[in-house]
């Protein structure tokens, strides 16, 4: 690779959407009845606390390299720094 270019790499441009659920568990079966295929649920072994969001991705990729991440709700919140109260609705 040449200094200050990107030759020879990888250019293919990715989208992610991330969604924050309120039912986490139910929500592969939901998107599944879309027609979409989860690619799996990842990140689970970061715990989290009250302050800081757990992991528990579940991830779909679909056509033109987008991606769409869905999240626990309240997890997703705590990462965007959202009170609590504002991610229940």
């Amino acid at each position: 690779m040449e200094a200050g270019g990107n030759k020879g790499t990888d250019e293919t441009a990715h989208r992610c959407d991330n969604l924050g659920v309120a039912d986490f568990d139910r929500a592969p079966a939901f998107y599944r009845a879309l027609g979409l295929k989860p690619s799996g649920v990842i990140a689970t072994e970061h715990r989290g606390d009250d302050t800081h969001p757990a992991g528990a991705i579940l991830m779909f990729h679909l056509a033109g390299g987008q991606i769409l991440a869905l999240y626990p709700r309240s997890e997703l919140a705590k990462d965007a720094g959202i009170a609590r109260a504002g991610a229940e609705r």
